[in-house]
């Protein structure tokens, strides 16, 4: 069944189909982590329904996002929600997988990637079906050929921002380096302030020294309000 939510943002509004993948918070953090330059190219690796293509085109002063996804369920939401936006003219779908995304876009033609990857590897975590399961599971581009690809495509000094659970954090880092890469942002995102994070925010750039800042973020308070940094994250 479709449904339609409003992200709270300059008016934006996504269709999504709750039979399939629905995008979840993590999205959303990530999306008000990105930081790019005026008239940057961006590119958002497996788009779903384009909802983070849709906050970073209207939270950053872009002159085009390629959306790439490749479930053609999930492409045609992000067109329909793109055109719903009147996004057109900034943020282009590309029904593609993200390892044909260098030959597609084209080499280091992008100032920023961003990626909400497939947590769980392939045959492990939750087995649900369709779309859902190929949302969660990395099928086709591995989450080293996800790092590599955004390499790949990224101007020298561009950035990648991905979110990823914190049992992954280590293999997100070791494949940004052996991609060119350094990891030079990191916050850990938990729910509570006594709860362990179970994800993170990193922000790797291509060309960089070595050198990484690590900070946290609490989404909720004792009172199960949202904490201030999370509402300043979100822009509220």
């Amino acid at each position: 069944m479709k449904r339609l939510d409003d992200l709270q943002c300059k008016g934006l509004k996504v269709w999504q189909d709750t039979d399939s993948y629905c995008f979840s918070s993590d999205s959303v953090v990530l999306a008000n982590t990105v930081k790019a330059p005026a008239g940057a190219v961006v590119a958002d690796f497996g788009t779903g329904c384009g909802v983070i293509a849709l906050l970073v085109a209207a939270k950053n002063d872009v002159s085009k996002i390629y959306a790439v996804e490749k479930q053609r369920g999930l492409y045609d939401l992000t067109c329909e929600n793109v055109t719903f936006n009147r996004m057109e003219d900034r943020i282009e779908p590309m029904l593609a997988d993200i390892a044909d995304a260098p030959r597609l876009i084209g080499r280091e033609k992008l100032d920023v990637v961003v990626c909400n990857p497939p947590y769980f590897r392939a045959g492990s975590g939750d087995t649900r079906g369709g779309e859902s399961r190929a949302a969660r599971h990395e099928s086709g581009c591995d989450l080293f050929g996800i790092v590599s690809s955004a390499a790949k495509t990224l101007k020298f000094g561009g950035s990648l921002f991905m979110v990823h659970r914190t049992e992954r954090l280590a293999e997100v880092i070791c494949a940004a380096t052996e991609c060119g890469m350094q990891a030079k942002e990191l916050t850990l995102v938990r729910a509570k302030a006594d709860k362990e994070p179970e994800t993170f925010v990193i922000r790797c750039r291509k060309g960089a020294a070595p050198g990484l800042k690590i900070k946290t973020l609490t989404m909720y308070g004792g009172d199960g309000n949202m904490t201030e940094q999370a509402a300043a994250l979100y822009g509220r």
